[in-house]
């Protein structure tokens, strides 16, 4: 016995855009513990890397 999907008609393409959205909702975040501001993150890291961090962040006036 095969089964048989139903079948829909298929959205047009100004349908299908309009249901997109670009923006991930704030609910749908991953639970990452580096982005949560009470954590405090120690990690060893190379000379060489902590060099490139500071020249970015100064670079493009971030927070280190």
């Amino acid at each position: 016995m095969t089964i048989k999907m139903p079948k829909r008609p298929a959205p047009s393409p100004e349908a299908f855009v309009t249901g997109a959205t670009a923006a991930r909702p704030e609910s749908a975040a991953p639970d990452l513990p580096w982005l949560d501001p009470k954590v405090q993150l120690n990690a060893r890291l190379p000379e060489r890397l902590l060099v490139q961090r500071d020249w970015l962040a100064h670079r493009l006036g971030l927070k280190k």
